[in-house]
C-alpha cells in the first residue's frame, strides 16, 4: 500500500469524524496530501512550518496543549489556509544491504539514498546522502549504487526491498507526520457548530491514525523478519543522538524557510520540552 493510499484512509476518517451527523449538509473536495511520486518537498503549500511539527514529540495531545499546533496554524493563516489536524504517522529506520559494525560514526563509508530532510541525519552518521527518489532505491540497493536507505517503518514491504536488502537498522527515529489543510475562508465561513465538528475530528484524526499505523509498523516488520530481514543496531552514541540528528536538520529548514516564524516556534518547542 503506498502512501498516497493512506493519505486516502486518513481522509475518510477525517470526513466520518466530522460529518458522521445526518444534521450536517456540507459538500467539500478532498485532495491528498502526497502525489503518488512523493514529491511533497515542493508542492504549491508552502510545507516548511510542517516540517517543524516533525521535530517536536509525536505526540497530538501536547502539540494541542503546548501551543505548537496554534502557532503553526497562525502562520498557514497568513496565506489563507487552515490547519486542521496534523496526524502523526510512523516513524523512520535505515534499511541496508549490510549489518552495521559498531563503530562510530555507525554510517561511515556508506551510501545511502536521501531528501534535503534527511541530509544532516546521515551527514552526522557518517553517511554520504545521495538524493534520489523512492522509486529508484530497489534497482539503486541491487546495484550496489547506495548501501542502504532511510524510509517510514510502513513502506519497505510494498517496495519489496527486502530482496535487495537484509537490514534494518535499529533504533528507528523522528516521525512523519501529515496535514489536512483546508481554505482559510470556506472554514470562516461556516457555523460555530460545523467548526467544532470539523475541530473535533482533526482532533479525533490524530488519534486514530497514530495507533492505526501502529498496527501497520508491527504487522510490516513481522512480515518482514519473514522474509529474511534482521535487525542491526548502530552504535550506542549515535542511537542517544539520533533524534537531536534529526530535529536539528528539520529545524534549520524551518528557520531558513520560515524566518522569525521557524525560530519563534523553536522556541516555543525547546521551552516546552517537545524536541531535543
Amino acid at each position: 500500500m503506498k502512501k498516497s493510499k493512506y493519505m486516502g484512509l486518513i481522509g475518510v476518517l477525517f470526513m466520518v469524524l466530522a460529518f458522521g451527523s445526518n444534521a450536517c449538509a456540507e459538500n467539500f473536495k478532498m485532495l491528498t496530501a502526497w502525489a503518488p511520486n512523493f514529491v511533497f518537498n515542493t508542492g504549491v503549500i508552502p510545507s516548511f512550518m510542517g516540517v517543524a511539527m516533525d521535530a517536536t514529540t509525536a505526540d497530538p495531545v501536547k502539540r494541542r496543549e503546548t501551543g505548537i499546533f496554534a502557532a503553526i496554524d497562525k502562520e498557514y493563516n497568513k496565506i489563507g489556509i487552515k490547519l486542521i489536524s496534523f496526524p502523526p504517522l510512523t516513524p523512520y529506520h535505515f534499511i541496508t544491504r549490510d549489518p552495521m559494525t559498531g563503530a562510530k560514526p555507525s554510517l561511515q563509508g556508506r551510501k545511502l539514498r536521501s531528501i534535503p530532510s534527511l541530509q544532516n541525519l546521515i551527514g552526522n552518521l557518517g553517511g554520504s546522502p545521495v538524493t534520489m527518489s523512492g522509486g529508484d532505491v530497489y534497482t539503486s540497493l541491487q546495484k550496489g549504487i547506495i548501501d542502504g536507505a532511510p524510509w517510514t517503518q510502513v513502506g519497505v514491504k510494498d517496495f519489496k526491498w527486502f530482496e535487495v536488502a537484509d537490514y534494518m537498522v535499529r533504533p528507528s527515529f523522528g516521525y512523519v507526520s501529515t496535514m489536512i489543510l483546508m481554505n482559510l475562508e470556506k472554514y470562516n465561513a461556516l457555523s460555530p457548530e460545523k467548526k467544532k465538528w470539523l475541530d473535533d475530528a482533526g482532533k479525533k484524526t490524530e488519534l486514530e491514525a497514530q495507533a492505526y499505523f501502529a498496527g501497520l509498523i508491527e504487522d510490516e516488520i513481522a512480515f518482514l523478519k519473514t522474509k529474511g530481514m534482521k535487525e542491526t543496531s548502530m552504535n550506542s552514541d549515535d542511537a542517544k543522538n539520533i533524534e537531536k540528528y534529526w530535529n536539528d536538520g528539520l529545524w534549520n529548514m524551518a528557520k531558513a524557510t520560515s524566518g522569525a516564524a521557524g525560530q519563534e516556534i523553536y522556541k516555543l518547542a525547546v521551552e516546552t520540552g517537545m524536541t531535543e
